[in-house]
């Protein structure tokens, strides 16, 4: 199972979601998926690197794959740690 850190960023988003009334569990039950490396969930949630500026980071949607809830992630330390840098809508 990987590592988890948290971005200081991703920690007020979780905040504001929550106090926001959004699913946690969904988002929590995402995170869970990419700690235990479970590639038929992840697959699932469309696991996928991004491009441009932001090619060294990957993103997952929560949920489902239609989903507009992301959590964009980094594998650190050979993909034994997983930082999360910050989750929310595409919008």
């Amino acid at each position: 199972m990987r590592a988890v850190e948290y971005t200081h960023t991703y920690k007020k988003q979780y905040k504001r979601l929550k106090r926001s009334g959004w699913n946690m569990a969904l988002l929590d039950h995402s995170v869970e998926a990419l700690l235990k490396e479970d590639q038929a969930e992840l697959e699932r949630l469309w696991d996928h690197q991004l491009t441009g500026n932001k090619k060294a980071f990957r993103e997952i949607h929560v949920g489902q794959r239609a989903s507009d809830w992301v959590i964009e992630y980094q594998l650190k330390d050979d993909g034994t740690v997983v930082l999360l840098l910050q989750t929310g809508s595409h919008h």
